[in-house]
């Protein structure tokens, strides 16, 4: 059974994602793996979506939340902040 991998990633890029918890995807995407049952997907800096799994990170599927950049929380703040739809922050 075949699964899919949104970011077409190989076997070893995937590894090496889960051993360093950072990849840096093209140009737009920064993938984390936050914790064993947290991982996120940011596009340019300004949106990032949470996944409980890294199966669900690839296949882009069963999304946890949404969050999108805010500048003006991030300027009060001083660190970069991003506020979901029930106005929830997350750094």
């Amino acid at each position: 059974m075949k699964t899919t991998n949104f970011f077409d990633l190989t076997p070893e890029q995937v590894n090496d994602f889960n051993d360093e918890t950072t990849f840096h995807y093209n140009s737009h995407w920064v993938l984390y793996k936050v914790n064993d049952t947290e991982y996120e997907a940011i596009y340019d800096g300004l949106y990032m979506h949470v996944f409980g799994s890294l199966q669900d990170l690839l296949s882009r599927e069963n999304e946890v939340d949404y969050f999108e950049y805010s500048p003006k929380l991030s300027e009060e703040r001083q660190e970069e902040t991003f506020v979901n739809s029930k106005g929830q922050t997350r750094n």
